[in-house]
């Protein structure tokens, strides 16, 4: 089957008007380059950021590289670490905090981790001076609430019981880095015990930010098998 081009003037066979037609259902006609129909690889742009289509409807998008849209409303998964044996450190690397701007970390701890509180650090940078952590909690029905300036990260969950928790952080340079976690921590079966919000920060203005790492609060104290936990940034 190929493509059979028209001339002016020129008269064509119906069968070969009709394989036209089966080329284009085959999906062989895009990309398109200039007048002509080629199966050109990677090369080719549909529309242009002057020209654009409106809406596009599908069901499946397969894509190689990432999505951006103009106002970073779009959460793209970075990285994903599921440990299968426990760690000291889940680290994820070769980040630029000013590409992403916002990132996002999703953690979710099994039942039997006794290692103290799960923090999150960047570029390395554990000092008690360099972070701030306010929380705000319901632990079964009493209310409470705490200020730490001698944290050694951003505090997201207690580990023990099953745990979970969501951290939106804003990382662009030239700014304090501020975060916020919603967090579920001590529950089972039915009983959700300890609901958490925290307000952290970062003191380093200036640094870029090209690592964050998951640690524990306690020396030597591991991260335990089970534990998942998935980078998101805004595009």
């Amino acid at each position: 089957m190929a493509f059979r081009e028209l001339f002016n003037s020129q008269t064509v066979d119906a069968a070969d008007m009709n394989a036209n037609f089966q080329f284009i259902r085959a999906g062989s006609t895009l990309p398109r380059d200039g007048t002509l129909l080629t199966t050109t690889d990677s090369a080719l742009d549909l529309g242009g950021t002057s020209v654009r289509w409106d809406t596009v409807h599908g069901n499946v998008f397969d894509l190689d590289a990432s999505i951006t849209t103009a106002n970073r409303d779009l959460w793209v998964l970075v990285d994903e670490v599921v440990l299968s044996v426990g760690s000291l450190k889940i680290d994820f690397t070769g980040l630029n905090g000013d590409d992403l701007e916002t990132m996002m970390v999703l953690a979710n701890g099994p039942m039997d981790d006794t290692g103290g509180t799960l923090h999150i650090t960047f570029n390395n940078d554990t000092a008690t001076t360099s972070y701030g952590n306010q929380l705000l909690q319901a632990s079964n029905v009493t209310p409470g609430a705490a200020r730490d300036v001698t944290v050694t990260g951003f505090p997201i969950y207690n580990q023990g019981n099953k745990a979970a928790s969501r951290t939106v952080i804003y990382t662009k340079t030239g700014n304090e880095r501020t975060g916020l976690t919603f967090s579920l921590t001590n529950s089972s079966g039915t009983t959700a015990a300890i609901i958490q919000m925290r307000a952290s920060l970062w003191n380093n203005t200036a640094s870029t930010i090209t690592s964050l790492a998951l640690v524990t609060g306690v020396t030597n104290a591991t991260i335990s098998a089970g534990t998942n936990v998935q980078l998101w940034g805004r595009k």
